[in-house]
């Protein structure tokens, strides 16, 4: 058994089966597509903590995540909250009123 070597994941290994079926230009355009993702990504996460921490120091509040026992927005609505009771989508086993001048045995043909 060689002990220098390093057990690589089945994610790697079935990535590198796919590249070695892969002409070397898509192999390399993959790679680089794959390495530009993760260059992305690290840049994305660095302007998102220093636009954070500018944000702390000039004391503006800051988006953070609903801590535990907080209540989510929706209690918060004030005027626009719906009346109590009132569902929006849910069926309801009352009939539909009929429209004007009709009676609800009347067929709409």
């Amino acid at each position: 058994m060689e002990w220098h070597t390093l057990q690589a994941s089945i994610g790697s290994k079935i990535f590198a089966v796919v590249l070695s079926f892969l002409p070397h230009w898509l192999a390399l355009t993959l790679l680089g597509l794959v390495a530009l993702a993760v260059v992305a990504t690290w840049v994305f996460k660095l302007v998102r903590k220093i636009q954070y921490r500018r944000a702390v120091r000039s004391g503006r509040p800051v988006h953070a995540a609903a801590q535990y026992g907080q209540r989510p927005g929706s209690h918060y609505l004030g005027s626009y909250a719906p009346a109590a009771g009132q569902t929006y989508g849910a069926p309801t086993s009352e009939a539909p009123e009929p429209p004007p001048g009709r009676t609800p045995d009347q067929s709409p043909n």
